[in-house]
């Protein structure tokens, strides 16, 4: 039982950083293209 508890949260861990690195990278595609059509 331990084991699916740690790796669920695991799971979620990684889902939370992907969803955060996804809109960091989201901003930072989108504050390029707004500078480089400055």
């Amino acid at each position: 039982m331990s084991a699916i508890t740690s790796l669920t949260i695991r799971y979620c861990k990684e889902l939370v950083f992907a969803q955060t690195a996804s809109q960091v990278l989201r901003l930072a595609c989108y504050e390029v293209g707004r500078s480089g059509l400055r």
